[in-house]
């Protein structure tokens, strides 16, 4: 009887053995397949242009360049604006590159739609700037309408003397195509310092939400609602922003000390599946080891205050 029971032990171990070894060699093939076999081939099949960074993406309308595409869908903008948007993006592209030191290996596309479903008229008398938008891994920058000045009475944007410069979600096609899907406090984080901190342009209308989030949340003197304080001190957005504060502040490690982390983590992501954005590569204990290398000192107790997770 006993003899049987010790068999049953060392089949069901023997099982268990073979199971682990087969998992982890499928999801080895599986991992080959996806650098190797479709990503870094060269080879642009359906759907990989939103993943394989080794596709070629074309343009899709006449504003665009090797960099960026313009495209108004279903909106009535007149062609100069448009121009004149591209241009813009241009200068931030570029500001972008000097600064992150590398930059996107394909085009990114920048669609303004629907601008004239925009309800909103500007009540301000010294007008209102509207920009904002998202960004998506297949569709690139999305937006309602141009960024810039409205006039008082007005919708949208009538003049090129007042179109503005998009660089949060211009930011955030550098983070993806840079560094792959990385935590999304960190991906807001770097929108958020770009806009606050880099100097792209003159006719710059931005605020400081670096400075604006850490003095707020690291503050005994609460200015909004303390229910309003709870819930967006945990969102992606405030912890960025916290995060990159606390950097400046505590750390000081300033604009050419970000600059070196964020060329780090691209440094890192290039030693790993380079061309398949869909493996991700970058997560809280690489930014914490990657960071505290270039600051020279232990991040743990800065992690620890926004609840960041590094144990893997």
């Amino acid at each position: 009887m006993k003899i049987n029971e010790t068999i049953i032990i060392l089949i069901f171990i023997t099982i268990i053995v073979l199971s682990s070894f087969i998992f982890l060699e499928s999801k080895s093939n599986f991992q080959k397949t996806l650098s190797q076999s479709f990503c870094g081939n060269n080879i642009c099949e359906k759907n990989e242009e939103a993943y394989c960074l080794d596709c070629n993406l074309s343009c899709k309308s006449k504003f665009c360049d090797s960099r960026i595409n313009i495209i108004c869908d279903n909106c009535n903008v007149k062609e100069t604006l448009i121009q004149e948007l591209l241009d813009h993006q241009k200068i931030v592209y570029d500001c972008l590159s000097n600064y992150y030191s590398y930059h996107p290996s394909r085009l990114i596309y920048h669609t303004i739609k629907n601008t004239s479903n925009i309800k909103e008229l500007c009540d301000k008398e010294d007008d209102c700037y509207i920009n904002g938008g998202s960004f998506s891994e297949r569709d690139g920058i999305m937006q309602e309408q141009i960024p810039g000045l409205i006039n008082f009475g007005e919708f949208e944007v009538t003049s090129k003397e007042k179109v503005g410069f998009e660089i949060h979600e211009l930011a955030h096609a550098f983070t993806y195509y840079g560094l792959g899907n990385v935590p999304s406090w960190l991906n807001e984080g770097i929108s958020i310092y770009s806009e606050s901190k880099l100097n792209c342009h003159e006719k710059q209308f931005r605020k400081d939400e670096i400075k604006e989030n850490y003095e707020l949340y690291n503050s005994k003197n609460i200015t909004i609602p303390l229910e309003e304080y709870e819930r967006t001190k945990k969102s992606n957005h405030v912890i960025g922003a916290r995060y990159f504060g606390y950097l400046e502040e505590e750390y000081e490690c300033s604009k050419k000390c970000i600059s070196r982390i964020l060329y780090s983590l691209y440094e890192y992501r290039q030693n790993y599946t380079k061309n398949d954005l869909r493996i991700e590569v970058i997560n809280n204990k690489i930014i914490k080891q990657r960071s505290e290398d270039i600051i020279g000192e232990s991040l743990t107790e800065l992690f620890n205050l926004l609840e960041i997770n590094y144990s893997q």
